[in-house]
């Protein structure tokens, strides 16, 4: 079904109808409460017991060109409900349905859990550097003087003025904590080559 609406729900996998088209993901806790564009389509299996596979062969290269290759749009390519409808799906027995159940709800209790202890390590960093970004105003539109965009690399745009990121420097340059910049600490700071890079004995080395 189309995924109009700004809440993604709970359940059913995401699929992307534009952008990246066909790309899909199973909705989980960092979904929970988030506003999202409503160009994607909900897929949702009758049967629970095969929405890990569903959601598996959906991230195969082979699904994502058969959904590449039914959409439509000359610049904006776009992929619709009764696309996904007429797209094929091998059918499995119920002793391998359960495998993947297993093994993919084992891979989004360990992404959940991640995301837990990501915001737990945000917190912690907000905490110890005195940061408060509760009170970060992302309503109001963001006034910049004219000759502020004059000054160095004349950034027009927009989250290079970000508020939150306002707020974080001005709570650091304010501390009495030691502020040092990244090129000072690091040894060396590079931009990889645009070839690709072959690592291992006689290749690219790690770094």
């Amino acid at each position: 079904r189309n995924g109009a609406g700004t809440e993604p729900g709970t359940g059913g996998v995401l699929v992307s109808g534009s952008g990246t088209v066909g790309k899909s993901t199973l909705v989980h806790e960092p979904h929970a409460g988030m506003l999202m564009s409503d160009d994607r389509s909900r897929v949702e299996c009758g049967d629970s017991s095969v929405g890990s596979w569903v959601y598996s062969y959906m991230q195969t290269e082979a699904f994502r060109m058969m959904a590449r290759a039914r959409q439509y749009g000359h610049v904006v390519k776009h992929l619709e409900v009764f696309h996904l409808a007429e797209l094929p799906i091998v059918d499995i027995s119920d002793a391998l349905a359960d495998a993947f159940d297993r093994v993919v709800s084992q891979v989004f209790d360990l992404r959940d859990r991640s995301y837990r202890l990501r915001g737990s390590a945000e917190e912690l960093y907000e905490d110890s550097l005195g940061i408060d970004l509760s009170t970060a105003d992302l309503d109001s539109p963001v006034v910049v003087k004219s000759e502020e965009l004059d000054r160095g690399r004349r950034r027009l745009d927009g989250y290079h003025y970000n508020p939150i990121v306002q707020q974080i420097h001005g709570s650091l340059t304010g501390s009495d904590l030691r502020i040092d910049t990244l090129g000072h600490l690091a040894t060396e700071i590079f931009a990889p080559s645009r070839f690709k890079r072959r690592y291992g004995p006689g290749g690219t080395p790690y770094r």
